[in-house]
């Protein structure tokens, strides 16, 4: 097993999500609207920042629950920040790429836990499918990650947020998981043309 510095950053992030996740019975709550479904770098076990998805699966995406939702949690207190997205009635496109945004709605929460200095975000996207991006890199992630891509993708995300560029994970995950970049320089010609 390949290991270094990263990858005990990576775990850190992970036992803190799960305490947070703990701590505001969050999955609990979240399982009253639909199907909860971890997505991403907190699933994959390949977390750089304090950043936390989810999709929950509606049989119908229904804007009254997800208000609900959205009021509950803000009742609950535990959250410090929150935020509400239609992209049922407004779709948009996901910065530097082709993608857009899932249909459904989209709440995102902030809070910065007792011992804690930085802020966590997490977001829930309400949905009734998963987008074709997002069971793209779902399935990309989950037949292709192993111990030494994993390794990259880490440096990759820590290369990300040292240089402060904009630019969704999956671009990191395209260039290590498809394309077949082997370190940071192939992936600093990568990335040019974004």
């Amino acid at each position: 097993m390949i290991k270094n510095n990263l990858f005990e950053k990576s775990e850190k992030f992970k036992a803190d999500a799960d305490k947070i996740l703990k701590e505001s019975d969050l999955i609990n709550f979240l399982s009253k609207y639909g199907k909860v479904k971890p997505v991403g770098a907190y699933h994959f076990d390949i977390m750089m920042r304090g950043d936390i998805d989810f999709h929950i699966f509606m049989e119908k995406v229904d804007k009254e629950k997800v208000i609900d939702a959205l009021n509950k949690l803000i009742g609950q207190g535990y959250f410090q920040a929150y935020m509400f997205d239609d992209f049922v009635k407004y779709s948009r496109l996901i910065k530097n790429s082709n993608d857009q945004f899932p249909y459904g709605y989209y709440l995102g929460l902030i809070v910065i836990p007792k011992g804690y200095d930085k802020r966590w975000k997490i977001d829930i996207w309400f949905i009734e499918k998963d987008s074709l991006s997002g069971k793209k890199y779902y399935q990309l992630l989950k037949n292709n990650l192993n111990e030494e891509n994993k390794k990259l993708i880490l440096e990759l995300k820590d290369y990300k947020i040292k240089n402060k560029l904009d630019f969704p994970s999956t671009i990191i995950y395209d260039a290590v998981l498809v394309k077949g970049i082997k370190n940071i320089n192939g992936f600093i010609e990568y990335i040019k043309d974004l």
